[in-house]
């Protein structure tokens, strides 16, 4: 983890980020959060919480594709007018999230020495609940 003035950055090697009960946890009493999720076996998510709540999550793959898909994926307010393309997917839900938190990425980030936490397993965090997975 680091501060990036008013900001916490959490890098994650792993998937909690992308779980929406992260993201209003992390955002109650007044907060916000934001993640972007990737992986290698091309899943991707992008997710906005405010206040304790999630306004807004959904693959911008998805969202590439969206002229041939039926029914057309929402997109929230704060991603409005993005174009996403599969080759670039990643810098560019890297850039909304700059946008939205007003915030810049550090590429020092990837190759510091950062503080870390290790966090239990979500079945322990959320016991057997779905509604943690739920927007």
């Amino acid at each position: 983890m680091v501060t990036a003035g008013r900001h916490v950055v959490a890098i994650e090697s792993g998937y909690y980020g992308c779980i929406p009960e992260i993201g209003r946890r992390a955002s109650a009493d007044g907060g916000e959060f934001f993640s972007v999720y990737m992986d290698v076996n091309a899943r991707y998510q992008v997710m906005h919480a405010l206040d304790g709540s999630v306004d807004g999550m959904f693959d911008p793959f998805e969202l590439e594709n969206a002229a041939w898909t039926d029914p057309q994926p929402d997109v929230p307010t704060w991603a409005e007018g993005v174009d996403f393309h599969m080759e670039t997917l990643c810098a560019e839900s890297m850039a909304l999230m700059e946008h939205t938190m007003g915030a810049a990425v550090d590429p020092a980030w990837l190759t510091t020495p950062l503080r870390t936490v290790l966090l239990a397993p979500a079945p322990q965090l959320f016991g057997q609940s779905q509604a943690a997975w739920l927007p």
